[in-house]
């Protein structure tokens, strides 16, 4: 059974935002598999895709997000920008830190992906709907 099920709380209407994020949620789905199965070889492999993912997504999704943002005139851009920059950075650290032979824990990954979702889109991109909703047309 997945971990996390999308519904419309988490929609910033925005169709390929939200496309995007149900792709995180996807992620979140499949590592949460990965650790119920107990399987150490599918675990192992699921989390080095994890980490990629996450590299992979925090580039083109935060592009996007971001290039979406300058077309509105979202006014806090800026602030937002800091805070995709503070996650890659989070995750570049692990992905450096796992090739030097320092494993992530598998919860940690977990507490990760959950905490950019509950954190970051349930508040973070709710701003910039927001924004957009309350502009004048």
């Amino acid at each position: 059974m997945p971990l996390v099920q999308w519904d419309d709380d988490l929609s910033v209407d925005h169709d390929e935002i939200d496309r995007q994020h149900r792709k995180w949620i996807k992620h979140i789905n499949e590592m949460h598999e990965a650790l119920a199965s107990g399987d150490p070889d599918r675990l192992g492999a699921i989390k080095d895709a994890s980490l990629q993912q996450m590299i992979d997504y925090a580039k083109s999704h935060f592009e996007f997000e971001e290039k979406y943002m300058d077309e509105i005139g979202y006014p806090q851009l800026a602030a937002h920008k800091q805070v995709h920059d503070g996650f890659r950075k989070m995750i570049s650290k692990i992905q450096a830190d796992a090739r030097r032979g320092f494993q992530p824990l598998n919860t940690q990954l977990m507490s990760i992906m959950m905490n950019w979702l509950t954190d970051h889109i349930l508040s973070e991109d709710k701003k910039y709907s927001l924004y957009v909703s309350n502009s004048p047309q």
